[in-house]
Order: structure tokens, then sequence, then C-alpha cells
């Protein structure tokens, strides 16, 4: 029943665990992410060429035995893990010990790629690098992998159907559902299963073909495409733009399954790190993430690697006095599937148990972050299609969402409802290309801006107030910006533009509870932001008003005043700073 063991399978390991830690600890591995992936075309192939091995010995698929061996495989290395990052909660911000616990109890029900995907704005959103056990989410989806594809394969073996075409189907039909929810719904593409799939399906696939041998270069192309794929990042991730990655580890994972050896991969260093791979990827993120929580500011680089030791030394212990006495079967399969649900059941309650009294509303707090925050409860803030007549349009990105509450009170000055046309990461700058993390997105925003641009030409608007995050668009978007404005000055009264604001060094929360400072040099900001002042004021038919001016005192451009925050996190203004100010704007506002 057992599959031979082959040292170039560790040795991929390696290359995958490698990408992903050097990319998490910001060294020069720009897509190293992409080595979750390998991992799933390794667990697809080995799962599946397991379970059909079992199935040509003995003529059947013992399910118990397959959840057994998943038990003591990843659950007492995973469960140690957790642990230890739960004694940490008692010196964590409240934000910090809600995201712990609640990822704890849905890491317990197999489910925390699920509440990643809804608590987040999203893998890559610098929020959720706050979260210790966000890699969780990765093993999340390769247990609900492992409680349905035993099943499919009992029912494909019984009908006695075509197992290669059955899983190229799936593959196919998940890697074009994650291109379509990748432009909906990143977040759900990055995290969600279904979306996932593909790579496992594709390990599946290799497993269930006739072992071929095929040319020696087979390996040595594959790992060209796994290189390149880590070092250049590729838009749709994780739908087309993750085939290199995906592509390489199958030809590598079918060369292997067709008898081929490759000395790289099996040498020694390569095979020593993969045996150690799944702890390491264990606990190689708590360590960053919990110095990040702690820290204001990065981490400089030696420090980082003085991490990536440690996680190197952990997953050496966990290796040899954790993942190997308890791989070997000490009890009959039943009960040790039992004694894992109990595990999990367990934890599930001691992650309860352990939330502190603030927890509901830190975990509040943490899920209205990345919203940003429209003025709460205010029907007056409505959308555009909401709103006719007269009214104050704010018109920009995730900065019009904060600033939305001083639109509000220019239209109880003016007495005019307030529309909104905000859409995160979106400026509002016609045509725009430059600045967004992929074309798809800034093609997004250009039909966004377009259709916002429509229905000011149609409907028009007393006062159109512009908002962004300048620094990040300007000056490559100097002509779009004065596009926009030219193709809508004709059709609204006047324009307000909300200048470039001070960002802080670290988020507020954690400067809070670390009783640091996170204030911003108002010199440094001044000159950071010179160009984007002189490209706004060359602009005509507007009026500038400057944060700087409010947020900062003196010098300094602080975090907090008078014991209140200015900002939500580290760039957007909070609600009570958009309100103030915006008081002040509305008294000179005509």
């Amino acid at each position: 029943m057992a599959l031979a063991y082959r040292r170039e399978i560790d040795g991929l390991r390696a290359v995958a665990v490698s990408a992903v830690v050097l990319y998490h600890a910001g060294l020069p591995v720009p897509a190293g992410y992409v080595g979750v992936d390998i991992f799933f075309v390794i667990s697809g192939y080995l799962i599946t060429a397991l379970l059909l091995r079992e199935h040509a010995d003995s003529g059947r698929i013992d399910v118990s035995a397959f959840y057994a061996r998943r038990v003591r495989r990843i659950f007492p290395a995973a469960i140690l893990m957790v642990l230890a990052v739960l004694t940490m909660v008692p010196l964590l911000s409240a934000p910090a010990r809600a995201g712990i616990v609640q990822s704890v109890a849905a890491a317990a029900l197999f489910a925390a790629n699920v509440f990643f995907h809804l608590t987040t704005a999203g893998y890559f959103n610098g929020d959720a690098s706050q979260y210790p056990l966000l890699h969780l989410w990765s093993l999340s989806v390769e247990e609900q992998f492992y409680l349905a594809w035993p099943a499919l394969l009992i029912v494909l073996l019984r009908w006695r159907l075509p197992l290669r075409w059955a899983m190229a189907g799936l593959a196919l039909a998940s890697l074009l559902l994650a291109e379509r929810w990748l432009r909906g719904s990143p977040s759900a593409a990055f995290f969600e299963t279904p979306a996932r799939l593909w790579p496992l399906a594709i390990g599946g696939w290799i497993a269930a073909s006739p072992a071929r041998a095929l040319p020696r270069t087979t390996a040595w192309l594959g790992m060209g495409m796994v290189a390149f794929a880590c070092v250049v990042a590729m838009p749709h991730f994780p739908g087309f733009g993750a085939l290199p990655a995906i592509l390489g580890a199958a030809l590598i994972v079918a060369a292997v399954h067709g008898g081929a050896a490759n000395a790289l991969l099996a040498s020694r260093p390569m095979v020593g790190i993969g045996l150690i791979s799944y702890s390491l990827y264990l606990w190689h993120w708590p360590l960053l993430a919990i110095d990040r929580i702690l820290r204001v500011g990065p981490a400089p680089t030696p420090m980082r690697m003085s991490l990536v030791l440690l996680a190197i030394l952990l997953a050496v212990a966990s290796y040899r006095w954790i993942e190997t006495p308890l791989r070997r079967p000490w009890v009959n399969n039943r009960r040790t599937v039992i004694a894992g649900v109990g595990a999990m059941a367990s934890l599930f309650v001691l992650a309860l148990a352990w939330a502190p009294p603030d927890i509901e509303s830190a975990a509040v707090a943490t899920k209205e972050m990345p919203c940003h925050r429209f003025v709460p409860g205010d029907p007056r803030v409505q959308r555009l299609a909401c709103v006719s007549g007269p009214k104050v349009v704010i018109w920009g990105d995730s900065f019009a969402h904060s600033w939305t509450p001083l639109a509000q009170q220019l239209g109880l000055k003016l007495a005019m409802p307030v529309a909104t046309a905000a859409r995160d990461g979106c400026p509002p700058i016609a045509g725009v290309r430059e600045g967004l993390r992929s074309e798809q997105e800034a093609a997004d925003c250009r039909a966004w801006n377009a259709r916002a641009i429509a229905y000011l030409r149609s409907e028009g608007a007393d006062t159109l107030v512009m908002a962004a995050r300048w620094n990040m668009f300007l000056p490559s978007g100097r002509d779009g910006l004065a596009e926009s404005i030219r193709l809508v000055a004709p059709h609204v009264r006047r324009i307000l533009v909300i200048g470039p604001s001070p960002e802080l060094s670290d988020e507020p929360a954690k400067c809070r509870a670390l009783g640091k400072d996170c204030a911003q040099s108002r010199r440094r900001f001044e000159s950071e932001s010179a160009d984007v002042s002189r490209i706004l004021s060359s602009l005509p038919a507007i009026t500038i008003v400057a944060p700087a001016d409010y947020l900062c005192d003196g010098d300094a451009c602080p975090a907090f005043r008078n014991g209140n925050a200015l900002y939500d996190d580290r760039a957007h203004v909070s609600y009570t700073t958009a309100i103030e100010f915006g008081r002040r704007v509305a008294s000179d506002w005509h």
C-alpha cells in the first residue's frame, strides 16, 4: 500500500517552503507566495497516488485509515504551534487578540480560509499581516480537500468513470472560477477552496496517469518555471497568473512519477529542508507576525533573518519530537480519528474560553477597518443613483470613503444630500493605468470612473469633492486627473480637492497599545508630497484644502490628539477627524 519514497518530492517541498518563508520575511523573492500552490500540487499527487495504490492492492479505499494518517500527520504539530501562539494573547492589543482567538476557532472547524476571506481585505492587504495564524488558511483548504477527495475517488472507481478526464475537468472548472472571482472578489479567489482546487486536481491527474519516462530535461524545465514564478509576480493570481508555478511543479512531479531522478532535488540539504517543511511553514509566520504586532515600523533585516533561523530550529525540534514519533500508528484508525476530532473540538472551546472581555468590540473594530467607514446610519450619504437634484458628490478611492464625513458637513451647510462615487483602490483619474496592483484592477477602475463621469455630466452637482491617495498616483496620473476635471467642471458649480495627508509609521492601535509615537515629521511629509502639491496647485477650476494644517502640530503630525486617534490605520483618517476638519472647511464654504 505504501508509496515508494522519492527524495525529489522532499526536494520540491524544500523549494516551496523556502519561497514562502523568504517572501514572508521580506527578502527578495517577490512572488514567493506561489510556494503554497507548489505544495498543493504535491499534496494532490501524493494523496491521489496513495488512495489509488490502496484500491489497486485491496480493491477498496479504507477511509478511516486515510483520515487517521491525516490526523497523525497534520494535527499534533499544528496544535502545538496554535497553543504557543495562544500564550502570546495577553501581551497583544485588543484587535490582535480578537484576530488570534477567532482564527483559532475557525481553524478548529477547518474553516480558517473562510474566516480570513470574510474578515480581511485580502491576503496582500497590510492588515492581514497582523494575524499570526493567517497561514492556516492553506491548511484549511487542504483539509477541505481531504474531506471530499476520497469520496470522489470512491464514486469514480465504483462507477468505472475516467479518472483523468474527471480530474482535468475539475482543474479547468476551478481555474475558470478563480478567474471569474478575481474580477469581483479577489479575496474569495485567493482563500476559497473551489478556486484553489485546480493545483490539487492537477496533482491528482498526474497520479492517475500511467508512469511514463519523460525526457531528462522535463524536471529542469519545471524548475526553471518555478524559479521564474517565484521572482516575477504575475497578474491574475491565483488564476492564469498561477500557471507558471503550478505547471512547473507539475512537470517536476510528472518526471518523478515517471521514474526520473534529479540530483539537485535529491541532494541532502534539499531533502533535509523538505523533511521539516511542514513544521517550518507552521512556525515561521507566527514569529514574523507577532514581531510586527509588537514593533513600531518595519523590522531590520538581521532581525527577520534571526526569526527565520529560530523558525528552522523550532521546525527541526517539531519534526524530531512531534511529527516523527506521532506519525507511527499507536491506536487503531477509528480511535485516532475520534481523538483528532476531539482535539479540534477542545481547541475550539479553548479559543472561546481564552477570549478576553473586550473581544467583541475589538472584533467589530477589526471588521470595520477595511471599509474605512461610511458615515454610520446617515441616510443622507447615498450612492450616486439614489440622489437627484442639487447635491454634494464625493469621488475617489478609499481615502474618499474616509473623507465622506467632510462631504457630509458640506451637505449640512448647503442643505443638500450627499452622494458617493468612492471605490477602494480607484483614484478619480480618467484612463488610470499606473499605481494599481493589476491591469484588471486598472480596467475595472477605468470603467468605474467612466460611469462616475457620465453621471456627473448628465446629472450635475453643486459641489464635487475629490480625494485619493495622491502620492500613489501622481505625477504619472497628472494628465488623467486634469482630464477628469476638464470633463466634469462644466457640469458642477465647484470642485474641492482634498490634498495629500501625512501617513503614520505604523498602525495607531498598535502604537497606543505599545505606548509608542507613530508621528510623521511634517518636514518629511511636505518634502515627500511637494511634487503632488505642485501638480494639484497647477490644475485649473479647483479649490484645494490641505489636511496637514489640521493633522499636524508644529513640526510633527501625530497619531493622537487629546487621547483621540486621528487615523483609523496608517493612512486613512478617522471618522472624528473627517468630521472636525469637515466642519472647518464647511464654515468657509458658500
